[in-house]
Parts: structure tokens; C-alpha cells; sequence
């Protein structure tokens, strides 16, 4: 039997005919028909009571999907908005609330672009728009303003409301459906990403620098060593005719000029030296903040009319084992550096503190006017320098950087236009105490020395010769250490052997042991043009050994010789 309405609509036509037929007079409804009638009506209500069951069911079950919709809406893994054709927020989820940091929902009507942090911001207004004409998945990233202030890292998709009827044309554009999903975890990966690319790139800045650092530095080194030898020969028959010659005469004053001459480059093979430095001089135990104060103190007195200097510097201060003078002369460069840079005032800061690993960091800051990018590539080159001629030899930053490296530290250099420079130099800490002032002995008396003079340029031996002679002294010159074996094993007897370091054959590395277990009490002036480990290491470890630098001054022979020989 059927049912539904259309059903219920004839048995309701059938009742009422048969009531109107009861009620004529010569018609009434028969029994049968009544019975009839009455089991369709039963049938048709249990077919109802049935459908009720059904109709029931099916809310039950349209709760429970309501339910699981609503549960997945609030605890989706992305915030869900409904925006309206200007931005405002109509409807949001528990996690678009939750990223905000808000306990209580989000107010309708909020504005999206209002709770966006700049730039996101204006781009997301610009784009709005966009939005509803854009493919679904086309995203926007940016940052949401939280409740505590602070940001998080999200990114916007949306798409238009599909409400399956046509639009009129000019009609306002349908709501949007957009998600946020937090992209924190993502931006941070990335950022750590940049972070070690940069890092990488800065170390292999640092690598290339310091390769090319090396380089340059065993040129220069070269250079100078060859460079030595021709001004030492110049200075010293300089020296010697302009004594012999008359006073006020012509050749005086031509010696003069030549010495003068010779002075100057060999500060500039000097400096050069430096920049190539691989070993130290006179190693002590120091204390870097009392060198840092020393060299303040200069300072002050001498060229801080127009700049402050501020002192910041951690103590105690962990010591460092180096070479006072060469780290003075670093602390001395980097200042006037800094005070050049500041021709109209500023501030100046020295900086000391302890680093991890046991490393001690100085920075010197200041104010100026800074460098360019390409000046700060340049600026550990040897003789490159932006100040006017005459005002620099281009050598300052170079030998802080071999002076630094010689000590086993590190250097790093950061300039900015108009934003000053900071240069910042870490050497590795020692774990003995700073030594002790001490004060260096008096010079002892000239004496007349029988010298053997050990060289193979043509140039030094004549020269030698002529300024011992001057001096006093009795010279006898050889060409090679192997010669001068020979010389001894003959039977010469010498005061003081002048040993060049660099030679063919034996060299001085070579001679010198087979000279002393010859003659063990033998007095021996190591002559070298360059910074040398071999000959440096002799001096330290032996008795009655010491070492003179090429070109020097007849007054710096002369003060060699006292200390060489007792």
C-alpha cells in the first residue's frame, strides 16, 4: 500500500464522502466500507509512526555530522574565516582565535588587515580583491599580531563562496573563505637556512681573504728580504763616505740625502715586514686591558681635542701571550685609523672582553665616516689607502692584520657610509699570570772585535767591511757558511761572527750548528731582511746568539755589537 500525502489526501476524501453519505436519507455507509476505511487509516498510521522513527534518525544523525563538522572546523590545523567583500571577519575558528592568543572570540566585523603586521599588511589590501578572482591555493605570506605582542609567521589563502547561483553583473562580490596556517616552524627553518648560507659565505670570505692575505704576505715578505739587502749596502757606504767627508761639502750633504733616503724605505720594507710577520719578537705574558689604557693615555695627551673616548673594558681580563710592542703598535694604528675617520669629532670606544673557548676579544669603534664596500675589500691590502698623498703609506691596517695573525688571532673588519667602522681583533688567552715589568740592561762598552763576516752579496760584503772599519773593528769577509768553516778550522781567531741568515748552500741554519760545536762560546750576530722562525727560534734557544734586522743604521750595528759581545 502506498503512502505519502497524496495518499493521506484519499483516504481524507473517502471519510468525508462516506460521512456525507451517512448522513443522507437514504444512504448509509456500510459496514464494510467502515471497516475498510478503518484498516487503511491504521495502516497508513503505522506508516507514519514509522516514517516519524526515520525522520528522526536522520536529525540524529545530521546532529552528530554537525557535531564532527563543527569539532574539525574549531580544531583544524589552519584558522577558517569568512570574510566579508571588505575584509571584515564574519565567522572564525577556535584555532584562528587560538593563534592570536585570545580567550574570548574574535569580534565580528574585525578588520583582517587590522590584526596583520607590516609590510603583510598593505600587501593583503592590495591583494584582497585579488583574491576572489585568483585560483584557489594562490597564498599570501605574512606575520598576525598576537595578544601579547608578539608576531607569528602565517600564511593567507582564500578563495570566493561558491553559492551556485549566477552573479548579476556589478553586483558585490560573494564572502571569502580563507585559511591561515601557521608557517613559524617553516620561516624559522628558512631563517636558520640564510643564517648558515651567510655564515658560510662569511667564512669563505675569511678563507679567500686570508688566502690572498698569505699570499700577498709571502710576497712582501720576499720582496723586503731582497729589498733589505739593497738598501743595507746603500745606507751603510752611505753612512761611511758621509762621515769621511768634510763637513758643509757637497758629498756630505749627497750622503745625507742617500742615508735620509734609505731610512725611508726601509720604514716602508719595515712596514712591509710586518704585514708579513709569521713569528714574534719578544714573547711576554699580558695583560691586554693595561696595554689598552697605556695607549688611551697617549692619546689624550697628543690628538683628542675633537674626539670622547670611552672605555669599556671587561674585567678581570683573561691574560694573552704576545708580543707588547707589536700589539701596542696594532692598538696605536687602529686609533689614529679612527681619529682620521673622525675630522669633524665623534666618539671613540675601545671594548675588551672574554670569549668562549678561552679567547680574548679587543674593538676598537668609532664614529666616522665609515667605508664603502669596496674600500673595506681593499683596505688589508699593502700601500692601498684613500688618504691624501702624503697623509698615509697604506700600511697601518696591513700589519695590524700580519701583527694579529702572527699572534694566532683573528681579524674582522665591518664599515659602513656615514655609519663609522668597527674593527674587532680576538687572540687566543693563556693560562699563565702577565709577567713582570722589567727593565732592559744597560749597554756595555765598544771594544775593537775581529769579525768574520758571513754574506754572498757583492754589495754587503764591501759594505761590511768599510763600516766595521769605520767602527774600529778588524773584518774578514766570506762569501758562504762552507767558507767560513774553513776559515775557522784554519786557525782564524775571531771575536764575533756576523752570520747572514739567507744564503745558498749551508745558509745560516746550516752554519751555525757546525760553527758551534767548533767553537761553542763564539759570539754570533744573525743578520736577516725578513721575519725568519728558524733564525728567530736560534736566538731563543742559544746562548750568545742575536739577530739584527736589514737595513739598519751604523748606531744600530754598533748598539748589536755591545750586546753580542761581553
Amino acid at each position: 500500500m502506498t503512502s505519502g500525502p497524496d495518499h493521506l489526501r484519499n483516504l481524507r476524501d473517502r471519510a468525508e464522502s462516506l460521512l456525507a453519505g451517512s448522513t443522507a436519507p437514504d444512504r448509509e455507509p456500510s459496514p464494510l466500507e467502515i471497516r475498510r476505511l478503518a484498516h487503511d487509516l491504521a495502516v497508513q498510521r503505522a506508516e507514519l509512526e514509522l516514517q516519524n522513527e526515520e525522520l528522526q534518525a536522520s536529525y540524529q544523525r545530521m546532529d552528530l555530522m554537525l557535531g564532527r563538522y563543527a569539532e574539525l572546523y574549531h580544531k583544524a590545523p589552519v584558522g577558517f574565516l569568512t570574510l566579508d567583500p571588505n575584509g571584515a571577519i564574519l565567522q572564525n575558528n577556535q584555532t584562528f582565535q587560538d593563534q592570536l592568543g585570545l580567550e574570548v572570540a574574535v569580534a565580528q566585523g574585525t578588520a583582517l588587515a587590522d590584526l596583520l603586521a607590516s609590510p603583510g599588511r598593505e600587501v593583503f589590501l592590495a591583494r584582497y580583491r585579488a583574491f576572489f578572482r585568483e585560483p584557489e591555493g594562490k597564498a599570501l605570506d605574512g606575520q598576525l599580531k598576537r595578544r601579547d605582542g608578539t608576531l607569528l609567521d602565517i600564511r593567507i589563502t582564500g578563495r570566493r563562496e561558491l553559492t551556485g547561483q549566477p552573479e548579476p553583473a556589478g553586483s558585490e562580490p560573494p564572502h571569502l573563505l580563507a585559511a591561515v596556517a601557521d608557517i613559524s616552524g617553516e620561516k624559522h627553518a628558512e631563517r636558520e637556512r640564510k643564517a648558515q648560507e651567510d655564515k658560510r659565505l662569511h667564512l669563505e670570505a675569511q678563507l679567500n681573504q686570508a688566502q690572498k692575505m698569505e699570499s700577498l704576505g709571502s710576497l712582501a715578505g720576499g720582496v723586503a728580504h731582497d729589498m733589505n739587502n739593497v738598501l743595507a749596502a746603500i745606507q751603510a757606504l752611505g753612512t761611511v763616505y758621509h762621515l769621511q767627508a768634510p763637513e758643509g761639502s757637497s758629498l756630505r750633504l749627497g750622503m745625507a740625502t742617500i742615508i735620509k733616503a734609505c731610512e725611508r724605505g726601509g720604514a716602508l720594507v719595515k712596514g712591509l715586514l710586518g704585514f708579513a710577520r709569521k713569528h714574534l719578537d719578544a714573547v711576554e705574558v699580558l695583560d691586554l686591558n693595561g696595554l689598552v689604557r697605556e695607549q688611551a693615555a697617549l692619546l689624550e695627551r697628543t690628538t683628542f681635542q675633537r674626539v670622547r673616548l670611552a672605555l669599556e673594558l671587561e674585567e678581570p681580563l683573561l691574560p694573552v701571550k704576545g708580543d707588547p710592542a707589536a700589539l701596542a703598535s696594532v692598538l696605536m694604528n687602529l686609533c689614529v685609523n679612527a681619529v682620521d675617520a673622525m675630522p669633524e669629532g665623534g666618539m671613540l670606544t675601545l671594548r675588551t672582553w672574554n670569549q668562549a673557548y678561552a679567547r680574548v676579544v679587543v674593538e676598537v669603534v668609532d664614529t666616522g665616516t665609515g667605508m664603502s664596500k669596496e674600500v673595506k675589500a681593499k683596505a688589508l691590502d699593502p700601500f692601498f689607502t684613500t688618504k691624501p698623498k702624503g697623509k698615509g703609506t697604506g700600511l697601518g691596517l696591513p700589519i695590524v692584520y700580519g701583527a694579529v695573525k702572527s699572534h694566532g688571532g683573528t681579524l674582522e673588519l665591518d664599515s659602513e657610509p656615514g655609519l663609522g667602522t668597527r674593527v674587532r681583533f680576538t687572540l687566543p688567552a693563556s693560562l699563565e699570570a702577565p709577567d713582570r715589568p722589567h727593565t732592559p740592561a744597560a749597554p756595555l762598552r765598544p771594544v775593537a772585535l775581529r769579525v768574520l763576516l758571513v754574506d754572498d752579496d757583492d754589495l754587503l760584503q764591501v759594505t761590511w767591511s768599510q763600516t766595521m772599519a769605520l767602527l774600529g773593528h778588524q773584518a774578514t769577509v766570506v762569501g758562504s757558511g762552507e767558507q767560513a768553516l774553513e776559515q775557522l778550522e784554519s786557525g782564524l781567531e775571531v771575536d764575533l761572527m756576523v752570520l747572514d741568515w739567507n744564503m745558498p748552500g749551508w745558509g745560516g741554519a746550516g752554519t751555525l750548528p757546525r760553527v758551534r760545536a767548533l767553537h761553542p762560546a763564539l759570539p754570533v750576530l744573525i743578520a736577516t731582511g725578513a721575519e725568519d722562525a728558524d733564525a728567530i727560534g736560534m736566538t731563543r734557544a742559544l746562548d750568545g746568539v742575536q739577530r739584527i734586522t736589514k737595513p739598519f743604521t751604523i748606531q744600530d750595528l754598533q748598539e748589536a755589537l755591545e750586546r753580542a759581545v761581553p
